[in-house]
């Protein structure tokens, strides 16, 4: 197990480090190919799934799939939580059905509030926003977004608080209201601009 745990950080250095993304996805497959334990076998799925988010949708899915049915086998909620979000982000980029992305989302909210995985609960706050906005529903939208967003400043997360705060103004110019929606886009404007001056 302490031999997956520092692959992970390893791995997680080199996607931060701006290494190539092959590399990365060779790293893992090869590591996955060594290790059975059933657990470990999840976390390195999950970690495969996120590595193709960008580069091969189908395959992101794949692995998204493959880490959820072992997960439920070991009934291991990281993993299975893990596993429905991405599924909820394939749904929501890729074919585009809203109402599948929801109901992944909902159930890996599930699985995140039971276990107590904070961070994770998180990114799946934010996507249900993101999810019902492109639904068309901006008032439930920003019910999900106005929960995130207390939480981003307490953490002074301006990353995630300029994304938010963006989603807010899209809601707000969907339906119309102009004037509400660049006080929000002004807003993550700002937030954006001290990030690129904190790099």
């Amino acid at each position: 197990m302490k031999r997956i745990i520092f692959f992970l950080f390893f791995v997680q250095a080199l996607s931060t480090s701006g290494q190539d993304n092959d590399r990365i996805i060779d790293s893992i497959t090869t590591e996955l190919s060594k290790v059975r334990a059933p657990l470990s076998r999840v976390d390195l799925l999950i970690h495969l799934s996120n590595a193709y988010k960008d580069v091969d949708p189908e395959k992101f899915l794949k692995y998204a799939q493959e880490a959820k049915s072992l997960a439920l086998k070991i009934n291991y909620k990281y993993g299975l939580a893990s596993a429905y979000y991405n599924i909820g982000i394939y749904n929501y980029q890729i074919p585009g059905d809203y109402h599948q992305a929801i109901e992944n989302y909902e159930r890996a909210e599930t699985i995140a509030t039971q276990a107590n995985l904070k961070e994770l609960h998180e990114k799946i706050l934010v996507s249900f926003g993101h999810a019902y906005n492109l639904k068309g529903d901006h008032a439930i939208a920003r019910k999900y977004y106005d929960r995130m967003l207390s939480t981003a400043i307490t953490e002074k997360d301006y990353k995630v608080q300029s994304t938010i705060l963006d989603g807010i103004g899209i809601s707000f110019s969907n339906e119309g209201l102009y004037d509400s929606a660049t006080v929000y886009g002004i807003r993550a404007l700002q937030i954006a601009e001290k990030l690129k001056d904190s790099l």
